[in-house]
């Protein structure tokens, strides 16, 4: 393990993110953690990342997006955005959808998806987030943009309904229309290849292709 590394660290990370500094960074159940290849240090300060960081995205511009796995009130922000300089911190009055922030994704214009609990997914043009409806309720455990610019959207379902794989093709969303012994509802992961092919990873059904 590498050595001088905080407890909450070796408690559990749920993901790490590397910036073009070359700085390390630890999205752990306790806080945001940076390491510059001699240190690692607590995120604090204004607006930066509470307890509960488990998603992050680096995005082409440079900029880091955290987001937080609970929120205690829906009004609170569930998304953080370090520029290099300072912090951000998204709620709804900016137009994101209440709740935690769960997947992360940039498309080919530059655009910021988040997407959270009960089936809620925003995106991020520049100045506001902008909501998308036509989801089921469920958790968006995962965003992937294919070849044609088309989103697609797992979801881990919520009352037994509601899950499975999701596309936005710039103006609605439809479901995967597969068998479900083909498919399993409870889909976790996505991802578009250099190919064009996509993937899906489930919980307890293994990968789909």
């Amino acid at each position: 393990p590498l050595p001088g590394v905080p407890d909450s660290i070796a408690k559990g990370v749920y993901a790490i993110q590397e910036d073009r500094q070359g700085q390390m960074w630890f999205a752990t159940d306790q806080a945001l953690f940076r390491y510059d290849g001699a240190e690692m240090t607590r995120c604090t300060g204004k607006d930066s990342p509470p307890e509960g960081c488990w998603r992050m995205l680096l995005d082409r511009q440079g900029r880091l997006w955290t987001g937080v796995r609970t929120v205690p009130d829906e009004s609170e922000s569930g998304l953080h955005c370090f520029d290099g300089q300072e912090w951000a911190a998204f709620t709804s009055a900016d137009g994101l959808a209440r709740g935690p922030g769960g997947a992360l994704a940039e498309d080919r214009h530059g655009r910021v998806w988040v997407g959270g609990h009960d089936g809620r997914l925003s995106v991020y043009e520049g100045r506001r987030f902008t909501a998308r409806d036509g989801l089921p309720p469920g958790l968006v455990t995962s965003l992937a943009e294919d070849r044609a610019g088309a989103l697609w959207v797992t979801l881990v379902p919520r009352g037994g309904t509601g899950g499975g794989v999701w596309r936005w093709d710039g103006w609605a969303f439809s479901p995967l229309l597969v068998p479900e012994v083909a498919t399993p509802k409870i889909m976790s992961a996505a991802l578009a290849d250099r190919d064009g092919r996509l993937w899906f990873g489930s919980y307890g059904g293994g990968v789909y292709l």
